[in-house]
């Protein structure tokens, strides 16, 4: 007998996910809103999340052994093989609430101009206690695409948080790997040029943050890739030429001016890190272990700093270097 469709299919990917995958799979096979699909991309874990989840047997899941190819593709091959039009994110270290399918399907059913749905979410440390809330996030559409601009607060949908339509997805592309840690930011703007963008106020999500989710490389990562978005959707929005699938060319100069940027940020991190070391060492000149382990956990604080501060003129001047090259004169004002 042929399998009915499901009304949402679910994507989590997973790569070395334990020991917290167990009580993310938990609270998506728990939801109150049952007629959904799992499907989870194993990105060639080692760890024993592959054996755990082979164990399971809730004919919902839907379990892709692949090779380590990371998270984008992994993410861009879940789209594909999606049977439904609406696609839940989940990730592999965070908690769903019981309802928390089920609020976002009547929501995204009731508002079909409704493109991309987020929710508010709860923060929780690696042993599950409660942090408190994440930023407060806007609700309506204009508040979600205006904080897009903010250069503190530039994606305001947790990505695990949210239900977007499949198809909506697709015809925008998917998710593209020029932008590495920040790949959901560069969809969410992308959708919202074809549809609306809402975020319940509900916290239907519980965000898990812990030491093994922020790394010094994925920082640097995310700041690089924020760059590249602010430049080609700005392009976007001054010419109406998307520069990564268009010209390709000026695409590639782009990165390249944003790289030097980088490099120029790393250099005055470490020049101003220095400067800091000297001011915690003790009378015997060594560093104080306290505060210098208190720099060490925080070790993008200095280039965030550095970056914000310039934001603004450097995607500037990029953005008229590259829109001069298409052909339209700098911008006024």
């Amino acid at each position: 007998m042929a399998m009915s469709t499901p009304k949402i299919s679910v994507l989590l990917p997973v790569y070395n996910g334990l020991p917290f995958l167990r009580e993310a799979v938990e609270s998506i096979l728990g939801q109150t809103f049952s007629d959904f699909e799992l499907l989870v991309i194993d990105d060639g874990s080692t760890d024993g999340s592959t054996a755990y989840l082979e164990a399971l047997a809730d004919p919902r899941l839907r379990l892709f052994r692949r090779a380590h190819t990371g998270l984008i593709p992994g993410l861009n091959f879940g789209l594909a093989e999606a049977r439904t039009d609406l696609i839940a994110r989940m990730d592999a270290d965070d908690v769903a609430r019981p309802e928390r399918l089920q609020r976002q399907w009547e929501y995204m059913n009731h508002h079909p101009e409704v493109v991309l749905l987020g929710t508010r979410v709860q923060v929780i440390d690696g042993i599950g206690r409660l942090l408190g809330p994440e930023a407060d996030l806007p609700i309506g559409h204009p508040d979600i695409v205006a904080r897009f601009t903010q250069p503190r607060k530039m994606n305001p949908l947790v990505h695990p948080s949210v239900m977007f339509r499949r198809e909506a997805a697709l015809r925008c592309g998917g998710y593209r790997d020029d932008f590495p840690v920040a790949e959901d930011s560069d969809l969410w703007r992308r959708m919202a040029r074809i549809g609306r963008l809402h975020i319940l106020a509900e916290p239907l999500l519980l965000l898990r943050k812990h030491g093994g989710n922020v790394t010094r490389t994925k920082a640097l990562q995310s700041l690089e890739s924020m760059l590249r978005i602010s430049v080609s959707h700005r392009i976007w929005d001054r010419t109406g030429v998307d520069i990564l699938t268009s010209r390709p060319e000026l695409w590639s100069a782009a990165k390249e001016r944003i790289a030097c940027l980088m490099a120029e940020l790393r250099l005055a991190e470490a020049l101003e890190g220095r400067r800091l070391l000297k001011g915690i060492r003790g009378a015997d000149g060594r560093a104080w272990p306290r505060t210098l382990g208190k720099l060490l956990r925080r070790p993008v604080l200095l280039t965030g700093l550095g970056l914000y501060r310039r934001r603004e003129t450097l995607v500037a001047k990029v953005t008229d270097e590259i829109a001069a090259r298409i052909g339209v004169p700098p911008a006024t004002g």
